[in-house]
C-alpha cells in the first residue's frame, strides 16, 4: 500500500470481495477494536481514490476502515476522520452509515456484549443534529435500533448471569 496505493485500491478494493484481504493492505486505516485514540494515517490517497467513484467506493471502504476512535479526554467513542470523510464524500451517505452501523456489534471479546452497543450511542447521537436530513434520518433510525439492541443484549446478559445463580 505504501509503494503502490493505486494498484492496491484498483485490484484489491475494486476487484476483491474479501474485506479481510483489503484490511491487511490498508494496515492502520483498517478496522481495529482496540479503542485506540490515534487517528488512522494515510487516508488522503484512499479518499482521492474514492472521489473518482464515490457512490460505490465510499460504501465499499465503509466495511473496512476504522470508523471510530476513543476520545482522549472522555474515553467515549467518536467518529474517525476517515469515516467522516467517507460520509461526506458519498453522494448518498445512507449506505455508508448503514455499513458502519452493521459493524456496531463487533468489538473486543471481553465484557458484556451489551456494552458494545452502549458505547456506540455517542456515534449515533453525533449525527442527530447534522445538516444533511438523510444523516439525521439515519441517526433516528439507528438510535431506535441501537436502543432495541441494548435492551435485547442486556436481557440476554441477565439471563446468562441467572443461570449461575440456579
Amino acid at each position: 500500500m505504501l509503494h503502490y496505493p493505486a494498484i492496491v485500491l484498483e485490484e484489491i478494493a475494486e476487484e476483491s470481495d474479501s474485506d479481510q484481504l483489503l484490511a491487511r493492505f490498508l494496515g492502520p486505516l483498517a478496522r481495529e477494536d482496540d479503542d485506540s485514540p490515534a487517528e488512522p494515517e494515510g487516508a488522503q490517497q484512499i479518499l482521492d481514490w474514492v472521489a473518482k467513484a464515490p457512490a460505490s467506493r465510499a460504501t465499499r471502504l465503509a466495511h473496512v476502515v476504522r470508523y471510530a476512535v476513543k476520545d482522549g479526554q472522555t474515553d467515549a467513542l467518536r467518529w474517525s476522520q476517515v469515516a467522516l470523510n467517507l460520509i461526506a464524500i458519498a453522494p448518498d451517505p445512507g449506505p455508508v452509515l448503514k455499513a458502519f452501523e452493521h459493524r456496531f456489534p463487533t468489538g473486543a471479546g471481553w465484557g458484556p456484549l451489551v456494552l458494545r452497543f452502549v458505547r456506540r450511542r455517542p456515534l449515533v447521537a453525533a449525527m442527530a443534529g447534522h445538516d444533511d436530513p438523510r444523516i439525521r434520518a439515519w441517526s433516528r433510525t439507528a438510535g431506535r435500533s441501537l436502543e432495541d439492541s441494548i435492551k435485547h443484549w442486556d436481557q440476554w446478559d441477565r439471563d446468562q448471569d441467572s443461570r449461575f445463580e440456579d
